[in-house]
């Protein structure tokens, strides 16, 4: 049989390459002692890996002068195939080589032969898991079947009739499965299963084409787990409603949508040729190939199925057991691959957003507290071993010889392979502006199709495992088909329903242009989704590469300001900004940087290092070219301003009230505790530092600091209420307290205070509340904010100054306060309802919710429209499933067996208890005293005799508040699932708040129970952000309206089982926050509008523009010998038994 590519008879000892399941790197050396290294030396290469990604500390291994060589399990890594293969691709490596000298940021370079190698650069070695068998197989990887073929549209019978009952159904089960994994975004599919009567697999893709979406193929993937084989098989039909298919949407649709047609028919066998039926819908042009999957062990070959793949420009392929699924699958994409290959169509094609194989099959780890976003710069506290998140850029390989060997196809009808490259997306992410785009602008990517590439608000990770020094960051089940209005919230109608993004059409159809929302707001959220409100943005977007749209976001009428600022002549402010900090300052400030790209190639933190960095770019000449001027002389700027700051925190030039504040600290006389003042300047700074600090801390305040645009940020004080502080403050504009001071002062909140959301593991008393204002340019009103000023206290420090104004008497008059909290309860509630004070001497409450706290009032507030509802959706949240509280699954042993056994002695160890007792011996042993009974250790003692924290997880459900001592219970996570969230968020009306100030007095407990009642007062705090609000809590109303801020959760699986376990999602349901729930119905009219609209986008597919269409019409050989099954592999298994035999001689002449 002929071979395609460069080929000769070449035997295993004559090419030698590094193959990365078996070569052992320095690692692996190490764990070993002389006598395995010399057992080891003959059959594994060791591969030196002395570098690592320059974008990450430590990580993987890797060899920068050489390549690696992956071949799949079921490929005989010594064949002849692989072997010329690997031979004729040798000289890539040093390309890769000079490819990566020519643009550094390059990371993994490879091709994958159609013959199954990988051949990958930089060397690795490839991730190994004892527990599993490596299946990878770069043929059936997204990137190369984009690159190997056209967009497909795919029609899959399979045939349910009685024959295929038992195995065969469920090998035929596995195949669609497979075939459909191999789909992309660009293509279509369906599935029909027939038996008497053909019928489509879901009744919501009935007569129609679907977009092969993750969505759309997890829906029919679960479906056709639940197929059943029975009845006998009606080919006629069912080959007759699949033609009919493409004929519809051949007449509803032009011809560049649907490229590439095929029927892939999954059957043990048919009856007759069905000659008729091809001969009315397909032949003579044969525009729609026919692919045969012949099913089962004992079934011979078909002669029928085969015919009628090779009729019909397809192939036939025989499947025998589930282990040979995989790899005959992939064939077919070979044969579609053809009409490229014979056109040598050279296009690149970018793949959607994925997570790479090395980082899929390591851990994702990150500091606990730390949050698990997906920011520019996420692999600085991350933890894992490959890329991340990455996007593939990758274009097809051919034959362009004219002359060939003996035993070598023609070139024109064969793929060698694809060639590819990863991108990651934050590489992607460090580029966008973020200086330019301003406070609560920014900017997002979205493939053709609509999907997610990044956005500030996708996130892919989610955290498994509390309580833990390391969290474990796992991917959501849908994180790589994430939608334009699943992140772009538009705002709900008024009957609850949420409108389709009116950006999806222009995204989806334009190349570029722009697009002003000015009359349809859009919902907008921070902290963790705890607040929303709305606004209307301005949208600007081009296309990129034909493959992506690029959009810039930003609120309507900003960005009409630009600052003028000095020229910085020779950027020698830049350069002496470090001798200018500590002549100034003398170091008593910390000092930060954003992590923004202020010079091309480039990003510093700290302006030691920037200005280390600049000094080199004056010196070659290079700074005017490489660094945005006009940024850097902000920053210049912005460091002489806010030095005036750190100088006036130091009480500089302070008189008045501030002096009289800080008396203390302002006089020479020591301070206990402080030392002494009278020495040099130097001490007396430092002296007036620490007295601040003391100073602040008996007010409860902690850090104070200052964040500007350009990405600089000033501290002072110790701080230590808040972990991760720079973390999570260090971009400035992109942090919480710069985006909730600019927008207070949109409306008049001069003073915006933030309060952090308690969790189970931290008491109120440990939190902290930030309070930010906005420094402008020009009015605080209406000016340009340039600068915001911020510090944080402690919710109980907040708290006593609530005590310290409302728990006594200033007037004669006064008979009532908030310290009688048996008469009246007292808030201090933030724009979105959050408690930030009350009269509870416990603080019980602060931080939460007021919805959670006080549901009648929350109500009331809502009733008078002091509180206007926005209803959240949130489209990739997680519901956990977890162990009910009545019962245990079935699975609670395999993923809790401790405690199980556990229970089981302590079972035991009771029912012996009893007998003993009977027998009035008891007291002759002590374990009654040790384990006690069953009932009283695991319900209410359970863990009291455990001291480590692990063992009382395992054997009771629960951890112990470090800080409280209580305990914590948790359930556990059997499994989890991707469901749609739907959110009640509040904001604050403060226009109607202040219309109903002028009412003084509350009526009596009948009217305020009635349905109209008021049971509050409530005032606005001036130029904050807060509310004041006093309510009367002598009147008992029973009944009220539940205002709970609980998400209700709208699953978007249709089971709420698996396996036969029981699921219980711990997520609580509030009737008055139910909103809208898509029902199947509803959910499968929004598929098909959204596949109506991508097909008529993708009916404009011409060589130029977007996608190359080449399909079975471009295809003009009439060979047709390999449309059956080759003999591709006999050559590889007599390779592999004669190795067998040898090493079966060898073991007979030395049975030791």
């Amino acid at each position: 049989m002929k071979r395609y590519g460069p080929y000769r008879d070449i035997g295993f000892r004559e090419v030698d390459y590094y193959n990365a399941k078996k070569v052992v790197i320095d690692q692996d050396l190490s764990q070993m002692d002389a006598a395995s290294k010399a057992e080891i030396d003959q059959t594994i290469t060791y591969l030196e890996t002395n570098s690592y990604w320059p974008f990450k500390r430590g990580g993987l291994g890797l060899n920068q002068d050489n390549s690696s060589i992956h071949v799949p399990t079921n490929i005989y890594d010594k064949s002849r195939r692989i072997l010329n293969g690997v031979n004729w691709t040798t000289n890539l490596t040093q390309q890769f080589i000079q490819n990566r000298k020519v643009d550094p940021t390059l990371t993994w370079q490879y091709f994958c032969s159609s013959d199954g190698f990988l051949r990958v650069y930089p060397g690795m070695q490839w991730p190994r898991d004892a527990d599993k068998v490596d299946t990878f197989d770069c043929r059936i990887r997204k990137w190369y079947i984009q690159a190997a073929t056209s967009p497909k549209n795919i029609l899959i019978l399979l045939d349910s009739s009685g024959s295929m009952k038992g195995l065969r159904f469920a090998i035929a089960r596995s195949t669609v499965s497979k075939i459909l994994e191999t789909l992309s975004d660009e293509d279509y599919f369906n599935v029909l299963q027939f038996s008497d009567e053909p019928n489509y697999v879901d009744e919501c893709f009935n007569d129609t084409l679907m977009p092969a979406s993750v969505d759309n193929v997890k829906r029919i993937q679960s479906k056709i787990d639940a197929l059943d084989a029975q009845n006998f098989a009606n080919f006629e039909k069912a080959l007759t409603k699949a033609f009919e298919l493409f004929r519809k949407e051949q007449n509803e649709y032009s011809s560049h949508y649907l490229c590439n047609k095929a029927i892939m028919l999954i059957t043990d066998g048919a009856p007759e040729n069905f000659d008729h039926i091809f001969d009315k819908f397909n032949w003579p042009n044969k525009t729609i190939r026919v692919f045969t999957f012949l099913i089962g062990k004992e079934v011979p070959e078909n002669r029928q199925t085969k015919w009628m793949a090779c009729v019909n420009k397809g192939k036939f392929t025989h499947i025998s057991t589930r282990a040979d699924v995989q790899e005959n699958v992939q064939k077919y994409i070979q044969v579609l691959s053809r009409p490229l290959a014979i056109n040598k169509a050279g296009h690149k094609v970018w793949s959607p957003v994925y997570l790479d194989y090395v980082t899929e099959q390591g851990e994702i780890l990150v500091n606990a507290g730390k949050p698990p976003d997906l920011g520019p710069h996420f692999e600085d506290s991350y933890t894992y071993q490959g890329l991340g998140l990455i996007l593939t850029i990758s274009m097809p390989v051919y034959d362009r010889r004219d002359t060939v060997g003996p035993k070598e196809e023609m070139p024109k009808r064969n793929l060698l392979g694809v060639v590819g490259t990863d991108v990651r997306i934050n590489e992607l992410m460090k580029l966008i502006p973020t200086f330019e785009l301003g406070v609560n602008g920014y900017a997002f990517a979205i493939t053709n199709h609509g999907n997610i590439v990044f956005h500030p608000d996708y996130r892919p990770f989610y955290p498994e495992g509390a309580y833990r020094a390391k969290q474990q960051l796992k991917v959501r089940p849908k994180y790589n088909s994430v939608e334009l209005s699943e992140v772009e919230l538009p705002v709900p109608s008024e009957d609850g329903t949420t409108k389709a993004h009116p950006l999806r059409h222009y995204f989806v159809r334009l190349r570029s242009g722009g697009h002003n929302m000015t009359t349809i707001p859009v919902l907008t959220h921070c902290d963790g989704m705890k607040r929303a409100a709305e606004r209307q943005q301005e949208y600007h977007f081009q296309d990129i590469e034909n493959a992506f749209r690029l959009v810039f976001v930003s609120p309507k009428n900003h960005g009409n300001f630009k600052p003028s600022v000095p020229n910085v002549s020779n950027f020698k402010t830049l350069l002496d900004m470090e001798k200018d900090m500590n002549i100034e300052t003398m170091g008593l400030d910390n000092f930060f940087i954003s992590n923004w790209i202020f010079c091309e190639g480039e990003r510093k933190n700290t302006f030691v290092k920037l200005s280390t960095h600049l000094r080199k770019l004056v010196e070659s000449g290079k700074i005017q070219n490489k660094c945005n001027r006009y940024h850097m002389e902000r920053l210049a700027v912005d460091f002489n301003v806010t030095a005036q700051y750190v100088m006036a925190w130091l009480g500089e030039g302070k008189t008045g009230s501030y002096r009289n504040l800080y008396a203390e600290c302002l006089t020479d006389k020591p301070l206990k505790g402080v030392p002494d003042a009278k020495t040099t300047n130097l001490s007396s700074r430092y002296h007036k530092r620490e007295c601040f600090k003391y100073t602040h801390e008996r007010y409860g305040i902690g850090k104070i600091w200052i964040g500007t645009a350009s990405g600089l940020t000033r501290t002072f004080g110790a701080g230590p209420f808040v972990p991760h502080w720079e973390d999570k403050n260090i971009e400035t504009i992109k942090s919480l307290y710069y985006k909730r001071a600019v927008d207070g002062m949109e409306k008049k909140y001069y003073y915006v205070y933030t309060g952090t959301i308690p969790s189970a593991r931290k008491s109120a008393e440990n939190l902290t509340i930030t309070m930010s204002t906005t420094l402008t340019l020009g009015s605080q009103a209406s000016g340009a904010p340039m600068a915001v000023a911020a510090f944080n206290m402690r919710y109980s420090a907040f708290n006593d100054h609530l005590a310290r104004y409302t728990f006594k008497c200033r007037e004669a008059e006064c008979h009532l306060t908030c310290n009688d909290t048996q008469h009246v309860l007292c808030y201090i509630v933030d724009d979105n309802g959050y408690i930030l004070a009350n009269n509870n001497p416990d603080y019980n409450g602060t931080g939460s919710f007021l919805g959670s706290q006080n549901p009648r009032l929350m109500t009331q507030l809502i009733r008078d429209k002091i509180y206007k509802g926005l209803k959240l959706t949130d489209y990739q949240g997680i519901c956990y499933i977890r162990a009910g509280n009545s019962q245990e699954s079935s699975s609670s042993f395999i993923q809790n067996p401790l405690r199980i056994l556990s229970r089981f002695f302590f079972w035991i160890f009771s029912e012996i208890a009893m007998l003993l007792s009977e027998w009035n011996i008891l007291s002759h042993f002590t374990f009654g005293r040790v384990w006690g009974s069953l009932e009283a250790r695991v319900e209410e003692e359970c863990g009291d005799w455990i001291d480590d924290s692990e063992a009382k997880y395992i054997y009771c459900n629960f951890v112990v508040n470090s800080t409280t001592g209580k305990k914590v219970f948790v359930q556990k996570v059997l499994d989890f699932s991707s469901c749609i969230q739907s959110l009640m968020r509040y904001t604050l009306n403060k226009n109607a708040l202040i219309s109903q100030e002028k009412r003084r007095f509350l009526p009596d407990c009948a009217k305020q129970c009635s349905e109209e009642g008021r049971s509050y007062e409530a005032r606005w705090l001036n130029k904050t952000n807060l509310v004041f609000i006093v309510w009367d809590a002598t009147c008992d109303c029973s009944v009220f309206e539940d205002s709970s801020e609980e998400p209700e959760h709208e699953d978007s699986s249709s089971t709420n089982s698996k396996d036969g376990v029981s699921q219980t999602a711990t997520t609580t349901t509030t009737p008055s926050d139910s909103g809208t729930t898509h029902d199947d119905a509803t959910q499968c009219q929004i598929l098909l509008n959204f596949a109506n609209e991508l097909k008529n986008v993708d009916s404009t597919r011409t060589p130029n523009n977007r996608t190359l269409c080449l399909d079975a019409t471009n295809e003009l050989l009439k060979d047709e010998t390999t449309c059956g099954q080759s003999a591709a592999f006999k050559s590889d298994q007599y390779s592999l038994i004669l190795v067998l035999l040898l090493l079966v001689l060898r073991t007979l002449r030395d049975p030791h």
